[in-house]
C-alpha cells in the first residue's frame, strides 16, 4: 500500500521540478503543496486498477510507473510514466473509468490530485492545460504501435547478479559497459556501504540518471541484504551471471530473486551463461533454465567482443533478427545470403525459419560458417537423395529416413536452447490445428518437423503424441513471431515467390493412366502436368505464401534471390542457388549500407 512521504520531502520545491507545473508562481506552488497527497509507492505496488472509477490524477516526482491493459488473460504494456510526468489525468478529465492498470516498476514518489484540486488548478493556470494536451496527444500516438513494437523507456536499469562468488561480476560489467558506452552514457553502481544510505542514494541517482535517456548498470552482490534487495527493486532487467561449466543452480541468487518477487516486482530476469572461448557449442542449457522462470537466456564467451556486443544490443533493445523462409531446393540460397551478411559485418542476434529455412537458420544459430553450410548441405541434401526415397503410401509418399539421419548428423543431440543465437522454428501443430513456434527442445526433431511437407513425409510426433508438419503451411516467412520476440530490426529472406503453376492451355483434366503409358515410349517423358508431389508441395504453400505481404510490411530489409527457376525438389542446384543468394543479398546490403550502419 502507498505510504505518506516524510514531512521533510513535502514542499513547493519538489513541485517546481515538474515541467507541467513549472509555469506556476511560487505562491501557487505553495498553495498546491498543501492540497495534494504526498505518497511513496514501493516497486510492484499498484497505483490504479483498470476499470475502476477515476477520482484523481497523479504526478511522478521520482521513480517510474508502467501502464498495461489485460485482454484474454494476457497483459500488454502500453507505456511507462517517468519522473515529472502525469498519470490518470485522461480518465479524470474525460469522466471515464481507468483505461489501464498502473504499477510502480521501481520505488516511486508521487503526488495525488483529487478531482476538485485538478479542476481548480486548470481554471487558475491555463498554461497547464496546453502541457497536458501535449502529453495526452503523445500517448495517443504511441498507442498505435504495430505488431511486436516494444515500449522503449527513457532509460534502462540493468542489475547484474552472480550465482556464486567465483563468477567475476566486475569483469562482466567492464565488458558490458564498454560496449554500451559506444551508444551513450552509462551509470555504474555497486551495492556496497551502509544499506539504508545506499538504497536512498541509488534512488536519487537513478532519478537524475533517467533524465539522460541512457543505461544504468547495478553490480549487486548476494546474499539478500537490504541494499541488494533495494537495488533489484529498481531494476528493469536482471541479468543472472552463471559459469556454464558449473552445476545448474542459482546459489544465493535464488533467495534474492524470491525476495524481490515477494514485493510484487516483475523485472525481466534473464540468464547469462559464461563460456570459455574454445567452446564449440553449449550443452545442458535446458537444465540450467529449469531453476527459474527466465524470460530469456544468453550464451556469452568470456573473451568474445562479438558476444558482449550482442548482449549489449539485447540490453538496449536493439536486436537484429534474421528470418529465413521455406522453399525446398531454393532455400539453399540462404547460405549465400548468410555469406553476404557476414562479409558485410552485419551482426545477427536472433534467427527464425520455416521449412528448409529452419534447417539453415539452426545452422546459423549454431555458429556455422557459410563455407561449412555449403559443404554439409551439398553432401546431405543432394548426394543422399533426401527427398526422393519412396515409401509404401500408407503414412506418406516418401520415406523420411534419410532426412532424419541428415538432421541428426547436422545437430546431434543439441537442443534449441543450446544454440549460440536464440532460434525459432515454425511448425504446424496438426493436433491443435495451429501454428507452433518452437524455441525449446531437440534441434533435430523440430527442424525436421518444420521441413516435413504434409503427405510427402509422415508428421513428426512430440513426447505427448501431438503431430507436427511443415511450418510453411501457415507461415512460410515467420516475421511476426520474430517481431513478437522484441527484435528491433528484421531482415527477411524470401525464396518462394508466386511462380507459375498451371497445366498446358486447353487441358481439361489430368492425363489418364493409359495415355501416360502410351506417350512415354515415344517422348521418353511424362505429360506436362503437375505430379502428385508438386501438387502437395504447392498446396502446402498456399496459406504460407499469402502472408508474405504482411511479412514484407513488418520487416526492415527484404531480400528476394531470383531462384524461382529452381524447382522445389532440385537440391542438386545448390551451387547456383548459393551464388544467386549471395549476389542478391550483397547488392541489397550495399544499397542500404547507411541504414544498416545505424542499426549497430
Amino acid at each position: 500500500m502507498p505510504v505518506p512521504l516524510p514531512e521533510s520531502e513535502r514542499n513547493a520545491h519538489q513541485l517546481a521540478r515538474l515541467e507541467l507545473l513549472s509555469a506556476l508562481s511560487p505562491e501557487a506552488l505553495e498553495a498546491l503543496a498543501t492540497e495534494v497527497e504526498w505518497l511513496r509507492v514501493h516497486a510492484g505496488e499498484v497505483v490504479f486498477h483498470e476499470g475502476e472509477a477515476a477520482d484523481s490524477a497523479c504526478f511522478v516526482l521520482r521513480g517510474r510507473l508502467r501502464a498495461s491493459t489485460e485482454s484474454d488473460g494476457s497483459q500488454r504494456v502500453i507505456g511507462e510514466i517517468a519522473s515529472g510526468q502525469p498519470v490518470g489525468e485522461l480518465g479524470l478529465l474525460a469522466g471515464v473509468a481507468r483505461t489501464a492498470t498502473v504499477r510502480a516498476v521501481r520505488d516511486t514518489d508521487l503526488i495525488r490530485l483529487p478531482r476538485a484540486t485538478l479542476d481548480t488548478l486548470l481554471q487558475s493556470a491555463p498554461e497547464v492545460i496546453s502541457n497536458l494536451v501535449r502529453v495526452i496527444a503523445t500517448r495517443a500516438a504511441l498507442s498505435g504501435r504495430s505488431v511486436g513494437d516494444t515500449v522503449k523507456t527513457a532509460s534502462t536499469t540493468v542489475a547484474l547478479v552472480a550465482t556464486d562468488d567465483r563468477v567475476d561480476i566486475r569483469a562482466v560489467s567492464d565488458r558490458l559497459v564498454r560496449t554500451l558506452e559506444r551508444h551513450g552514457a552509462v551509470l555504474r553502481w555497486r551495492s556496497d556501504g551502509n544499506p539504508s544510505q545506499a538504497a536512498e542514494a541509488l534512488k536519487e541517482t537513478l532519478d537524475a540518471h533517467d533524465r539522460t535517456a541512457s543505461i544504468a548498470i547495478l553490480e549487486v552482490r548476494a546474499p539478500a541484504s537490504d541494499a541488494a534487495v533495494a537495488a533489484l527493486r529498481q531494476a528493469d532487467r536482471i541479468l543472472v551471471l552463471a559459469d556454464a561449466d558449473r552445476a545448474p543452480g542459482l546459489g544465493e541468487v535464488g533467495p534474492l530473486l524470491s525476495t524481490v518477487s515477494d514485493y510484487g516486482c516483475d523485472p525481466r530476469v534473464e540468464l547469462v551463461l559464461l563460456h570459455p572461448a574454445s567452446r564449440e557449442l553449449p550443452s545442458n542449457t535446458r537444465r540450467r533454465l529449469a531453476v527459474w522462470s527466465f524470460a530469456a537466456h544468453h550464451h556469452v564467451r568470456k573473451e568474445s567482443a562479438e558476444d558482449f556486443d550482442r548482449l549489449g544490443r539485447a540490453v538496449r533493445e536493439e536486436e537484429i533478427g534474421l528470418v529465413l523462409g521455406g522453399g525446398g531446393g531454393r532455400g539453399m540460397a540462404h547460405i549465400g545470403v548468410w555469406r553476404a551478411i557476414t562479409e558485410a559485418g552485419l551482426p545477427i542476434d536472433r534467427i527464425a525459419g520455416a521449412s528448409v529455412g529452419a534447417v539453415i537458420g539452426a545452422q546459423v544459430a549454431a555458429g556455422w560458417s557459410s563455407e561449412r553450410m555449403h559443404t554439409a548441405n551439398r553432401a546431405e541434401w543432394s548426394a543422399n537423395r533426401v527427398v526422393k526415397r519412396p515409401a509404401f503410401p500408407l503414412y506418406s509418399l516418401l520415406s523420411p529416413a534419410a532426412g532424419e539421419r541428415m538432421v541428426e548428423r547436422f545437430f546431434g543431440d543439441a537442443d534449441l536452447e543450446d544454440l549460440w543465437l536464440p532460434c525459432q522454428v515454425a511448425t504446424v501443430d496438426l493436433t491443435r490445428c495451429c501454428l507452433s513456434i518452437r524455441d525449446k527442445g531437440p534441434v533435430a526433431r523440430w527442424t525436421l518437423a518444420s521441413a516435413t511437407p504434409p503427405g510427402i513425409w509422415p508428421p513428426v510426433v512430440d513426447e505427448d503424441g501431438a503431430l507436427f508438419v511443415d511450418g510453411a503451411v501457415i507461415d512460410n516467412l515467420p516475421v511476426v513471431p520474430m517481431k513478437e520476440t522484441g527484435a528491433r530490426h528484421v531482415i527477411a529472406v524470401n525464396v518462394s515467390r508466386q511462380s507459375t503453376f498451371s497445366a498446358p492451355p486447353g487441358t481439361t483434366d489430368a492425363p489418364r493412366l493409359g495415355a501416360v503409358v502410351r506417350q512415354i515410349p515415344h517422348t521418353l517423358r511424362l505429360p506436362n502436368f503437375p505430379s502428385v508431389l508438386q501438387t502437395l508441395n504447392r498446396t502446402a504453400l498456399v496459406t504460407g505464401l499469402a502472408g508474405h505481404a504482411r511479412a514484407r510490411e513488418l520487416c526492415d530489409l527484404f531480400v528476394t534471390p531470383p531462384v524461382e527457376h529452381i524447382s522445389l525438389n532440385d537440391y542438386g542446384a545448390i551451387d547456383d542457388a548459393v551464388r544467386l543468394g549471395y549476389e542478391s543479398a550483397r547488392d541489397t546490403l550495399a544499397e542500404r549500407a547507411d541504414d544498416l550502419a545505424s542499426w549497430t
